[in-house]
């Protein structure tokens, strides 16, 4: 699955949001999704999350916000960002870290479980 995947291109952008998170979405033709749902299908003991599986959308979050003051506004301005915004940085990706998130109010740790350097073609 993971072992078994070459290096792969992605491009980061446009801004988008989650509901509780502003991020940046991360275009890869598929690939990272594809090494989710090969990851759910085997890791049967590991949470599945509704974002899992076939609709998990690569992303790097860059702010995180804990009240809806001003949600609107902040709407507004990242659909008017999507609108201006041209395809970010493209980079090529020869390595994936299995990560164990721990999602906290103040902000997320991270705990790298296992690392895979991505073989040539």
């Amino acid at each position: 699955m993971i072992e078994d995947a070459g290096p792969f291109s992605v491009t980061i952008g446009p801004v988008s949001g989650f509901p509780e998170v502003v991020m940046l979405e991360v275009h890869d033709d598929g690939a990272v999704a594809a090494m989710n749902a090969g990851l759910t299908r085997t890791l049967t003991e590991a949470p599945v999350y509704g974002v899992d599986g076939v609709t998990f959308l690569p992303h790097i979050s860059i702010a995180r916000f804990s009240s809806r003051l001003g949600l609107d506004q902040l709407k507004q301005t990242l659909m008017a960002l999507r609108d201006e915004q041209a395809a970010g940085p493209s980079f090529i990706v020869g390595e994936v870290r299995l990560i164990q998130a721990h999602l906290a109010e103040a902000a997320p740790t991270f705990d790298t479980l296992a690392s895979y350097k991505l073989r040539d073609s």
